[in-house]
């Protein structure tokens, strides 16, 4: 999808983005292995923890590459490449951290689990402007 003419791309990285809040949060990731050293006395239930955590706050603490082109959306996380058409999107939400699009053409329950979501805090107006040239539907709400 690079090779088309009209493109945005943008690298979310929300550890280096919520700069303030990311120092909490990593005090209390700290602070929660601490506690398990203490509790448990084992180096492997520390490790546990930690590969636990990383696990789960992984699209917190590695950025995210996005890119938006004439004939759908590509997004890079850890090697991991996806990518989709634009045909496969119905609707669009302007949401808190972002823009979510989705597959259905009204909202539903499971836009969640179908649809993706493009974090987009620092540049989401021109975000919002590019999908709003390549989805058209009743369902482009906004929350949040």
């Amino acid at each position: 999808m690079s090779n088309s003419k009209a493109c945005l791309r943008w690298t979310a990285h929300p550890l280096v983005d919520d700069f303030p809040k990311s120092l909490l949060l990593v005090a209390i990731v700290v602070g929660v292995l601490v506690v398990v050293k203490i509790s448990f006395v084992s180096e492997s239930f520390v490790l546990l923890a930690a590969v636990l955590f990383l696990f789960a706050l992984a699209k917190y603490f590695f950025p995210t590459k996005y890119e938006l082109s004439e004939t759908g959306i590509e997004v890079w996380f850890l090697g991991y490449r996806y990518s989709r058409p634009w045909t496969a999107y119905s609707g669009f939400y302007n949401c808190r951290g972002g823009v979510h699009l989705s597959p259905f053409p009204e909202p539903n329950r499971l836009d969640t689990f179908r649809g993706s979501f493009l974090l987009c805090r620092k540049n989401r107006e021109e975000v919002l402007a590019f999908v709003r040239t390549k989805i058209r539907s009743r369902a482009s709400r906004e929350i949040g």
